[in-house]
Order: C-alpha cells, then sequence, then structure tokens
C-alpha cells in the first residue's frame, strides 16, 4: 500500500547523482572490478553518490569491507557486469575470514544497500556488530537485503551507532533480520548512541535472533537484553512494518529479557536522554506485531529498563518510553511480563527513575513528529483486523512449567496507559499487574477469557498515584485462585481515583477487594458501574445486573445486545472519546429508555443505527442463530436486494407419503430493551418452477413474557405469522407486522422469539426456499417503570 516516507529518506531511491560514478564488480572483462572493497576504494575517491553494482559471476567469501565517509549505494542481483537489470540478490559472506563484521561502515554519509545476503559474519564475542558494524552519522537504507546467521557479542546482526551527529537506519521493503546470535545483548539489531531505526517496509521482520546473555570473560550471565531488537538511550525506533508472510514486525526471537525488543536507558558516556519505541501501524488489515517472542526471565514481547545516574536519583535519571498504536502483541511467553515487563532501577531510598508505557495514547517524548508522517494509519478493528490487541501471552519458564507472572508488570515509579486495548487468552498469575505505580488510566478496554490464578487487575500504587479505571468490561475470566476480579493492595490519593462505568461480568467471583472496603468509599470515586456483584462496590449509582447479553460470547465478540442493562447506562462525559472498537461514545438508543443516560458501560457503544437482529443479513454464515434442521438448513451465497454476505437456504426432498406440514429452519432470541411497538420484516424467496407450486418462507414470532432464553417450556404471552412473499426472487412483504409489549406486561427479561420457517405447498413435494434481512425496529412507549435488569 502507499507509504509516506520524510523525503530524507528517498534521495538515494534511484539512481546516483550527476556528479556521482558507476562502479561494475564481477569476473569478466566488462567488469571494473574483481572485489567488491576495490569498488568500493574506487568510489570513496569519486565525489557525488556512486553505485555500485555486484554480478554473480563472482563469490563473496570472506567478505570484512569496509565504507568510510562517503555517499555510496551497493546493489547486487546481477547476471553479468553487462546486465542492465538486477533480477535476484548477491550473497557476502564472511565465512573463512577473520573475525570481523561483513560490513563495517563509518564517519558521515547516506549509504543505500539493496539486493544483499549479509551472512555469516563472525565478530569476536565481545565485539559489536556481526553482519553489520556502524558507527557514524547519516543514513543507511536496506531494501530487499537479508541479514542472516551473523554474531557478534552485542548487535549479532546490526549493531548501529549514531556518532558524530544523527544517525537512521531505515528498512523498506523485503528486508530480513534473520537467525542472528549476539553473546552479549542485541540479537538481530542493536541502536545506541544518537541513532534511530525506522522498520517501516512491507515484507519486512525481524525473526529468529537470540541474545545468549553470556558474559565473554567467564561466562557468567551479563545482559542477554533484546532478542530481536535492543535500543539503548538516547536512541529510539520506529516500528510500523506488518511483517513477513505471516510473521509480525518482531517474530520468533529470544533472550533472557525482552525476547522481542529490549528498551534500556544505558547511562553511557553522554547519555542524557531517554530510550524509546513507537510502534504503529502502516496496514489498515494487517496490524504491526510484536509475536511468538520468548524470554527466559522478563518481558516476552517488550522489556524496558530505566536508569539513575547516580547513587541517589533525584532528578538525574534517565527513562524507558514505549507508545504503542494500534498493535497487536501476542504468542509470547515469558517467566513475568509475558507480553511486556517495565523494570525498575531503584536507589537505597527507594526512588529511581520512570519507565513510560502508552498503548493509544501520546506521550510527548514519543513524537518528534506525528506518526502518520512515517505512514501510520488507523486500524481496521480489534475484531475485523485482529488490532489492539495483547492475546495469547503465557507466563511460564524456559522449560515449560507455569508461573504466577503478570501479561503486564510494572515496577517501581512507573506510568501505565491503557486506552482501547483488548486484553485477551492470556494465562498466568494476572493479567496486569504493579507494584508502586506512579499512574494508571485503564480505559475502554476488554479484559476477557483470560485464564489466571490471581485477580485479573492487581494494583499496588504510591500514596499520591493517579489512578483511572473507565469504561472496561471484564468477562468471562478465569480467575482460579482468586475471590475478586480487581484486587488494590493499598488506598491511593482519593483525590486521584475514579472507578466508573465500568462492565464486570464474572458470576462467582466478588469485584474489588480494595483496604477498608471498596463500598466504603466516598461518592464520585466509584460510581455507574455495572457489575454481577456490587457488595464490595458503594451502594449508589452502582447496579448488580443479571442481564450482560454481549452479541457472541462464545466467538469473543462482547459488544452489547440492544436489550442489555449496559446499554445507555451512564451519564454522557465531555469530549469526543471512543470506544474500543473506535466508535464514538454517548449514543442514544432511543427506545432504549436510558436509566442515567446515553453512555453505555463497559469498552463499546451501541449507536441507533446497529440491527437489533443479530446477523440478519447472514454475513458469510449462519452465526447467531440456532439450527433446528442443519442437514436442510444452509448458508447460501444468494443475496436480496441492498443485502449483503449471503442468505439462508432450505431445501428438502421429502419422501413420498410425507405429511410434515411446517420445517423449523433457524431460531433467534431477541431481548426486548423496553416496552413499544415493534416492527417485523425480512426477505423471503421460493423458486419452484412450472412444473411445481411454491412453498412459504414465513416467520413465527412469539413473546414471552419472562423468559430470558425464549425458554420452550415457558409461557406464551403472544404470537404470529409473518408470511414472506414466494416468488422466484428475493422480495419483502408489502407491510411489516407489529408486535405490541404494553408497559404492564413488560420485565427485564421480556422476549421475543423469531423462528424461520417453511410451509410447503405440497407435503411430500421437493422444498426450496430461502429467507434474507431479516429486521426488527421499534418505537417505545417511554418509561419503562426501571423493569431494566438493574437490582
Amino acid at each position: 500500500m502507499k507509504r509516506i516516507l520524510i523525503p530524507a529518506l528517498l534521495t538515494l531511491c534511484g539512481t546516483p547523482d550527476a556528479n556521482g560514478a558507476t562502479f561494475r564488480v564481477g569476473n569478466a572483462v566488462a567488469c571494473d572490478f574483481t572485489t567488491a572493497q576495490a569498488a568500493i576504494n574506487a568510489a570513496a575517491a569519486s565525489p557525488g553518490a556512486d553505485l555500485i553494482l555486484l554480478s554473480n559471476d563472482l563469490t563473496y567469501a570472506a567478505q570484512a569491507l569496509t565504507i568510510g565517509a562517503q555517499d555510496l549505494i551497493i546493489e547486487g542481483g546481477y547476471t553479468d557486469c553487462s546486465s542492465g537489470t538486477s533480477t535476484s540478490s548477491t550473497t557476502l559472506s564472511g565465512e573463512g575470514g577473520s573475525n570481523a563484521p561483513v560490513l563495517t561502515i563509518t564517519g558521515g554519509g547516506q549509504r543505500e544497500l539493496r539486493r544483499l545476503g549479509i551472512i555469516r559474519g563472525d565478530q569476536s564475542a565481545s565485539s559489536d556488530g556481526g553482519g553489520i558494524h556502524f558507527d557514524g552519522s547519516g543514513e543507511l537504507i536496506l531494501l530487499k537485503t537479508t541479514i542472516f546467521d551473523n554474531f557478534a557479542g552485542y548487535g549479532g546482526g546490526i549493531n548501529f551507532k549514531g556518532s558524530g551527529g544523527l544517525a537512521t537506519l531505515t528498512l523498506l521493503d523485503e528486508n530480513l533480520v534473520l537467525s542472528n546470535t549476539a553473546q552479549v545483548s542485541g540479537g538481530g539489531i542493536r541502536i545506541e548512541g544518537t541513532a534511530r531505526l525506522l522498520l517501516l517496509g512491507d515484507q519486512t521482520s525481524v525473526q529468529s535472533n537470540q541474545a545468549l546473555g553470556i558474559n565473554p570473560s567467564g561466562g557468567g550471565a551479563l545482559g542477554g537484553y533484546g532478542g530481536g531488537i535492543q535500543i539503548l538511550s538516547p536512541a529510539r525506533a520506529d516500528i510500523g512494518a506488518s511483517g513477513f508472510g505471516g510473521n509480525g514486525a518482531v517474530y520468533d526471537n529470544e533472550a533472557v529479557r525482552g525476547g522481542g525488543i529490549a528498551v534500556v536507558a544505558s547511562g553511557g558516556v553522554g547519555d542524557v536522554d531517554s530510550a524509546t519505541l513507537r510502534m504503529f501501524t502502516t496496514d489498515p488489515t494487517k496490524p504491526t506485531r510484536v509475536n511468538n517472542n520468548r524470554a527466559s526471565l522478563t518481558g516476552g514481547a517488550i522489556y524496558l529498563l530505566p536508569h539513575r545516574i547516580d547513587v541517589f536519583a533525584g532528578t538525574n535519571t534517565l527513562p524507558a518510553n514505549a507508545c504503542l498504536y494500534d498493535t497487536r502483541i501476542d504468542g509470547n511467553r515469558a517467566e513475568n511480563g509475558s507480553a511486556l515487563y517495565a523494570d525498575t532501577d531503584l536507589d537505597p531510598l527507594g526512588v529511581g527513575p520512570s519507565t513510560f508505557v502508552a498503548f493509544n495514547r501520546g506521550y510527548g517524548v514519543c513524537e518528534p513528529e506525528p506518526a502518520s508522517a512515517l505512514g501510520a494509519v488507523s486500524c481496521a478493528g480489534e475484531t475485523a483486523a485482529g488490532c489492539n490487541q495483547l492475546a495469547d501471552n503465557v507466563a511460564v519458564t524456559s522449560s515449560g512449567v507455569a508461573t504466577d507472572g503478570a501479561a503486564i508488570l510494572m515496577q517501581s515509579e512507573g506510568y501505565l496507559w491503557v486506552r482501547g486495548l483488548a486484553l485477551r487468552n492470556n494465562s498466568g498469575g494476572n493479567v496486569i499487574r504493579t507494584i508502586d505505580l506512579r499512574d494508571l488510566e485503564l480505559r475502554n478496554s476488554l479484559i476477557a477469557n483470560n485464564a489466571v490464578t490471581q485477580d485479573a487487575l492487581r494494583l499496588h500504587t504510591i500514596s499520591a498515584a493517579d489512578v483511572s479505571v473507565l469504561d472496561n468490561t471484564f468477562v468471562d475470566n478465569s480467575l482460579s485462585g482468586a475471590t475478586h476480579v480487581i484486587r488494590i493492595d493499598d488506598a491511593p490519593n482519593l483525590t486521584n481515583f475514579a472507578f466508573q462505568n465500568n462492565l464486570i461480568w464474572q458470576p462467582g467471583k466478588l469485584s474489588v477487594l480494595y483496604p477498608g472496603g471498596f463500598n466504603n468509599l466516598p461518592i464520585g470515586i466509584a460510581e455507574y458501574n455495572l457489575s454481577n456483584d456490587i457488595s464490595t462496590l458503594p451502594s449508589l449509582l452502582n447496579y448488580a445486573t443479571t442481564a450482560a447479553r454481549f452479541i457472541d460470547p462464545a466467538l469473543g465478540d462482547y459488544r452489547l445486545r440492544v436489550g442489555a442493562a449496559a446499554v445507555d447506562f451512564s451519564p454522557a462525559v465531555p469530549g469526543d472519546d471512543h470506544g474500543l472498537d473506535d466508535r464514538p461514545r454517548d449514543q442514544d438508543v432511543v427506545i432504549v429508555p436510558g436509566y442515567h443516560g446515553v453512555r453505555d458501560a463497559g469498552a463499546y457503544e451501541r449507536s441507533e443505527a446497529d440491527p437489533w437482529v443479530l446477523n440478519g443479513h447472514f454475513d458469510g454464515n449462519l452465526n447467531l442463530w440456532s439450527n433446528a434442521t442443519p442437514t436442510l438448513t444452509s448458508f447460501s451465497a444468494l443475496n436480496a436486494t441492498g443485502s449483503t454476505g449471503g442468505s439462508v437456504a432450505f431445501s428438502h426432498t421429502p419422501t413420498v407419503g410425507t405429511t410434515t406440514s411446517r420445517y423449523a429452519a433457524l431460531a433467534q432470541c431477541f431481548n426486548v430493551p423496553a416496552p413499544g411497538i415493534y416492527q417485523l420484516t425480512a426477505h423471503g424467496r421460493a423458486p419452484g418452477s412450472v412444473f411445481t407450486t411454491h412453498d412459504t418462507p414465513v416467520i413465527r414470532w412469539r413473546v414471552r413474557t419472562n423468559s430470558d432464553l425464549c425458554g420452550q417450556a415457558d409461557p406464551i404471552a403472544q404470537e404470529g405469522d409473518l408470511f414472506l412473499p414466494n416468488g422466484s426472487t428475493f422480495a419483502a412483504p408489502l407491510e411489516a407486522t407489529s408486535i405490541t409489549i404494553l408497559p404492564s406486561a413488560f420485565t427485564a427479561n421480556t422476549t421475543i422469539e423469531l423462528r424461520l420457517d417453511v410451509i410447503p405447498d405440497v407435503v411430500d413435494a421437493p422444498i426450496s426456499v430461502g429467507f434474507d434481512a431479516v429486521s426488527l425496529t421499534g418505537t417505545g412507549f417511554g418509561a419503562a417503570l426501571f423493569a431494566n435488569g438493574f437490582e
């Protein structure tokens, strides 16, 4: 897809400038040189940005190339020196040579490497950069290049150090940093000094690298930071690549700390700034991912370590920062912090520097320019594209033994801001745990289907911390060893504490464990929460419900049905905020009376335009309908006019003498949100032929006053049939049928059962019927007498 790149990155993505020369390397008379180094030396003496073309009629073994202060493009993949077009790539191998990088780059300049394989560099176990060692300024751009199977003490694939000015390492399209090893830290890429990494290209990934964490002098433990990427302050990395194939941008790497990425404030000479990671998505259908990485100790995907420069921290500290937008962190493993671990560096008084972690929230140090200037776009959605997910991360030892670690663990002095994130299917001790935290914001997020042995959310904060837990959904988590969903180990300063508009649906668990009792909090701190349990919440403005009513919990869809008690539950909040699915908040669903306002409890917001019948247009499947006759009822690709996705087909050839006069196809139970007049319609068809008569599609509707799940044994208050057209093409009836539910007959468990039936014209003749675009709308009578599922 189209991507915006800052102009400086494009200066060498073409032919050399008018003053540059072209040098060909190969094993033929038409070649200028027979070694790559000779061509590099010639280019150094030539003015302008020069171009070196490498031919594959020559083997490039035992390479230890050096590039000084010059502007240069090296491109491989030419068949010979007379070839006009590169058709493959050229391998530069360090195997068989001295203990040195394949390519050493120093000084200033703009360099670009195209269509190269840089492999088997064998730097010493205490030195930097196995494949590429960069120590200088300017730019290094990689295009269609693989860094493979290199070794060094630090930066197994690439060690990129900015010195003498700013330096930028840019990975454009079709680059792989693959299977490199660092004896200590930075398995794939290590950036340090005044360096910046831009990992932006299509089909580009850092994968299957490792940082061993072994001291080259004596073999003890040392480092082990960043299996894929290590960022040392004051360096920063911006990652927006969608990955290679089905793998993420940072995939299958391994380290002691930070299996995927380690963000480390190092405190080196001249280091006066923080280490920073920013991630964002550049393809709306393929979020940037950090997946399937492993740490033997902490930080399976991402690890952060701040640094105090003095013995006593004071203000002389270096933070570590991570800002993550529209990303996905999944399938990672570590003993603790399987997805993310923010460490600490405390002084003897217990004071230290901070880590800053922000999901979908701006933070100044992360934003030298808007991420959109680097091609960032909004992702297509948490459920549609799998973005904004932290999922399937596992707290486990390297030998596979489960631990009580958290998916996210924040150590002392940390700041954690989480907005619009789905935390799903993680396992360990807690989903999120904080220790002596300074600031927590958890907002518009889903915590669902996690299998943890303790509380889903466990908070320990310093007394002056700001804590906001707002607009979240906690649902269907296995909390095997916990009595509560949320545990707060200490009492934060109540002037900076807000626990509001959360939806907690964990039957059998209490809501909040809090010192002195959460239910004793002053008015205004914990309010407008909806839960299966309110015994641990303040009695005023918090409500228990038995009517959570999510769209499709079995498939992880925790958006609200129109009949859910959480719809239009609390007052509007000033501002233009959005729910987890990036839809606007504070949307009034007119038929719902609105207990306190127009805002839905939890992470999702319904709008007036959302359909009430679930999957009434049969978008690709028959989900959310029960199928009474699965051998006869199936999905069809046909559509009614104006409908999309598909329809229902009922087909049957009964045996001669069959007397069945009516067949049931699909059924759905609709929870009525309020008394009112409801309008039911749909499209039907019955193809028939000149030799057969037409069967009839019909919708049987049944109202039950007090039957939450449309129990078949429960009394029926009203019922009727909506007969649909039975022509050869889909059509709707001239008028919808009306279903009136009076206030006197309405309860929180009033339902309308919709059953798609088939009436054969001839009972023992072949039957063919279709249904599509089943719709139910309505207008209310006004106040619902508070019969809305609240207790």
